[in-house]
């Protein structure tokens, strides 16, 4: 079986004109010899993306791609093909392979006569029909372009809902560059990709993706899409799909579940061997994006501080990790992170915050948990010498479908000096050299025999961890700039801070 590039045969009936008569009407000598369907073709309808030239079946016989069968035998022969008792019989065809087929159905006409007047005929019909995209042929080449070339949306299904659209045009014979390959958990190839991006509204999404008049690219028909969390050059990977090219003109289904409501995901469709294909997507269980509106922020601090009587009083150098809490009231389905509580871990979102003062050097700030693992990480603050009250903000929270802002989400504590922990005279005597320095540094006069070492960027972004080892390595792909080292004792919770300078 051999797959024609240019076109595909969607569907097929088998209508036989098999006669054998002469001029007295008597019957003919001339017959059709052992099983005459493999080499008398069926009706064959075809589709094609352009009729503006004709088609012509390109490898000089016909083939039906839909029914999976061929007719190679081409021209027929004598002894082989049929057989006459009248000699000098000739085989000859009406609107043969080489024949260019119009729009529409054509009569193609098998006839063998010999000089008995005897004739043997066999009639069957191309139809061909020209594919329209009926959509408009709207669609983003690379998953990396979707969100600035108008194939983004904060609701899915304002964009991909009832959405008709056609694959692209194959430009074969070799699978596309600059795509993932393979598409999707191991499985399908880029030929023509369509990409479009959406913010997930909900944690679950049903996705139907049917195809119609589809022509052929370089083999079968029919499509395949899926979608990813990040563009693959990102890191990102299929997470749900169908890129089995096993359903023909059939439509494909699939659930994606545990998605994170505000982040970004990134849909495929494409033609199985380059089928090009009309198509319309169907979406179930989309909603539009929202962000619920932030609530109050609480904090927790290690050690816990025990003053009766007194709130939010924090000893300096104590670890604090403040949280914030939303209200639950957006309209999207955030699954776990729904009610009120916390945000979503892995929330696509930046989170603006301001400290008064400064701590270590920072008065405004944000991070996005889907980058950097929290909304705002763990605070170390530096020792104080007296009692000094604090102020921590969250101003906005960002995503690239929603913004909402927040004027009473403040959280104010005291800071006080570390008294009940390590000696001023102890932390005064550790020091780090050099410093700054290159990249390797030491601590010397450390009071802790079990210790572990936590390094922080200028971002507070933890960077190294280390156990019971004074030396400290920042070389390789480490920045310069201002680092934060912390050195905790595992037999007392006891914390010395150090600042140093890599330059």
């Amino acid at each position: 079986m051999h797959w024609t590039p240019g076109y595909i045969i969607i569907c097929t009936c088998t209508i036989f004109s098999m006669t054998a008569i002469n001029l007295d009407g008597q019957q003919s000598t001339i017959q059709w010899l052992g099983d005459s369907t493999t080499y008398l073709p069926s009706d064959i309808e075809l589709v094609v993306s352009n009729c503006d030239n004709g088609f012509m079946f390109p490898l000089g016989y016909f083939e039906d791609i839909a029914g999976l069968d061929s007719w190679p035998d081409f021209p027929l022969v004598e002894g082989v093909h049929f057989n006459s008792d009248c000699s000098n019989a000739v085989f000859e065809v009406i609107n043969g392979p080489d024949y260019i087929f119009p729009e529409g159905l054509t009569t193609v006409t098998y006839l063998v006569t010999n000089e008995c007047d005897d004739t043997l005929s066999h009639e069957f019909v191309i139809n061909l029909v020209c594919s329209n995209c009926l959509g408009g042929g709207i669609f983003c080449s690379s998953c990396s372009n979707t969100i600035e070339n108008g194939c983004f949306t904060c609701n899915v299904d304002e964009l991909l809902d009832g959405f008709l659209s056609c694959t692209p045009e194959y430009l074969g014979p070799n699978t596309q560059n600059d795509q993932p390959n393979p598409l999707c958990n191991g499985n399908g190839v880029p030929n023509n990709m369509s990409w479009f991006a959406f913010v997930a509204g909900s944690t679950e999404l049903c996705i139907t993706v049917s195809p119609f008049q589809c022509a052929t690219g370089s083999g079968g028909i029919g499509l395949q899409s899926g979608v990813y969390d990040f563009c693959s050059e990102a890191g990102g990977k299929c997470i749900g799909g169908d890129a089995f090219c096993s359903s023909g003109l059939d439509p494909i289904e699939y659930t994606l579940e545990d998605l994170i409501a505000g982040n970004t995901y990134y849909l495929f469709v494409d033609g199985c061997n380059g089928a090009e294909c009309d198509y319309e997507i169907t979406i179930d269980k989309g909603f539009s994006f929202e962000l619920d509106t932030p609530d109050s922020i609480s904090y927790s601090a290690i050690p816990k501080v025990d003053t009766t009587g007194l709130q939010n009083i924090v000893y300096s150098n104590t670890k604090i990790q403040f949280d914030i809490n939303h209200k639950g009231d957006a309209e999207s389905d955030s699954g776990e992170f729904d009610d009120p509580g916390p945000y979503s871990p892995d929330l696509d979102a930046e989170f603006h915050w301001t400290f008064n003062p400064p701590i270590n050097g920072i008065d405004t700030a944000h991070w996005n948990p889907a980058r950097d693992g929290y909304n705002i990480p763990l605070l170390i603050i530096e020792d104080v010498m007296d009692s000094t009250r604090y102020q921590v903000c969250l101003t906005d929270i960002v995503n690239s479908c929603d913004t909402v802002k927040c004027d009473s989400c403040c959280f104010d504590f005291i800071l006080v000096p570390q008294t009940t922990s390590i000696s001023s005279i102890e932390q005064s005597a550790v020091s780090i050299y050099p410093n700054p320095g290159t990249g390797i540094f030491y601590i010397e006069n450390n009071p802790f025999k079990r210790f572990k070492v936590l390094v922080y960027d200028n971002r507070l972004r933890q960077v190294r961890t280390q156990v019971n080892s004074s030396e400290i390595d920042l070389t390789g792909d480490m920045t310069e700039g201002i680092f934060y080292i912390i050195i905790e004792d595992y037999d007392s919770d006891r914390i010395i801070s150090k600042r140093i300078v890599k330059y």
